[in-house]
């Protein structure tokens, strides 16, 4: 009997540990598609939040749209992706504005295309800016993510597809940026899908101008800028932006950290320390509105090789730390390695 009372306890025992196991796994999977639903619905607020951004008109243009202008056009596949998002874009923009034609002008202004004209005529419209400064000659037209926004805005006014091509571009060495936006097909045979990719040497002359130019030269509004980089923070084209990212943030040689707001916006603040006359650290603080992890982690290359010569990383790999400041703002932290 007592060894039968044994085997039973023995077997309940086993049973509550099995249903004990059952229901973490449970909770744990419960929690991992909380965070999932919260992050998505964080993801989801935060471009809510740029788009409402991008329609105002009195928004002030802080921020350079070369990078995401650069990212969009490495490749025939990247070139493609940029004009469905800012197709999907103007398409939700027209929706919203119930397709008012100084809405999708605003967006462009915005854009850091400045004013803009709009010709309308009977098989076609064409979307031009009023004047443009002279900028790097890449021989590229770089506004493919642009045109899909106008063609998406256009398609859901019209209800009916209108294919938009930009043909001329001030990165192709024309004066200004224009559009033709057309309901056919061929008006969109030109598209930057058919161009060469960037080259190393373009990237460098592109971010050499711009460390150099006056600060009004290129600007857009800081939350298209984010906007536009949003599909850069996310699984998979994150990993594949790292590397460029660290080779365009060393054409900066490191004197030039104060310009890094020009580039990435949402940078509230850079702290440079010293010890003994020499540079230790650097620390660089995000505002409470650009604050998320994706996009700390998608802009860290840039910062990091940009702060590659002033701390001396050729040697030997800096500290990294990523810190959640009391007012839910993100501060990045890059320290010199001491010892041998």
């Amino acid at each position: 009997m007592t060894a039968k009372k044994s085997k039973a306890k023995k077997a309940r025992v086993r049973l509550a540990s099995r249903k004990r196991k059952r229901i973490q796994k449970k909770a744990v999977a419960q929690a991992k598609k909380k965070n999932k639903t919260s992050l998505q619905q964080q993801v989801a607020s935060i471009e809510e939040l740029l788009t409402k951004n991008i329609l105002d008109e009195k928004s002030e243009r802080t921020a350079s749209p070369i990078l995401p202008a650069v990212l969009y056009n490495l490749n025939a596949a990247t070139r493609s992706l940029a004009y469905q998002l800012g197709y999907d874009l103007g398409y939700k923009i027209c929706a919203t504005t119930r397709g008012g034609i100084n809405a999708l002008l605003t967006v462009l202004k915005n854009a850091g295309l400045g004013d803009m004209l709009y010709y309308p005529f009977s098989d076609m419209a064409r979307i031009s800016t009023l004047k443009k400064s002279p900028i790097a000659n890449v021989g590229m037209r770089m506004h493919n993510y642009e045109a899909g926004i106008i063609s998406g805005f256009m398609s859901n006014a019209l209800s009916r597809k209108i294919n938009v091509t930009e043909s001329k571009c001030i990165y192709n060495g024309d004066e200004r940026c224009e559009f033709i936006a057309s309901p056919l097909p061929q008006a969109n045979e030109t598209a930057g899908s058919e161009q060469a990719s960037i080259t190393p040497n373009s990237l460098g002359s592109i971010m050499n101008y711009l460390v150099t130019s006056p600060p009004d030269s290129d600007t857009a509004n800081g939350s298209y800028v984010m906007l536009k980089l949003a599909p850069f923070t996310r699984q998979p084209l994150l990993n594949a932006t790292a590397k460029l990212f660290s080779s365009l943030g060393g054409n900066m040689n490191g004197s030039n950290l104060d310009k890094l707001a020009r580039f990435l916006p949402g940078i509230e603040k850079i702290e440079v320390s010293r010890r003994k006359r020499r540079i230790s650290g650097i620390s660089v603080k995000y505002s409470k509105e650009y604050s998320s992890m994706p996009y700390v982690a998608f802009s860290s290359p840039f910062i990091l090789g940009a702060s590659a010569s002033m701390l001396g990383m050729q040697s030997k790999e800096p500290k990294v730390a990523i810190k959640l400041n009391n007012d839910s703002s993100y501060t990045l932290e890059i320290k010199r390695q001491t010892g041998k």
